[in-house]
């Protein structure tokens, strides 16, 4: 029992280590994504 139990929570902290990278990488390409478009939009201007 304690290893199943161990080996759950082993999982469990992967699961969520997985999905804090997935949320931390689409905060990098929204914030490249808005960068790159003002970028544009300021060319255009130009």
């Amino acid at each position: 029992m304690k290893t199943i139990r161990t080996t759950k929570q082993a999982t469990d902290r992967q699961w969520g280590n997985f999905i804090f990278l997935i949320f931390i990488w689409a905060a990098i390409g929204f914030v490249s994504g808005m960068l790159i478009g003002k970028v544009l939009l300021i060319l255009q201007l130009l």
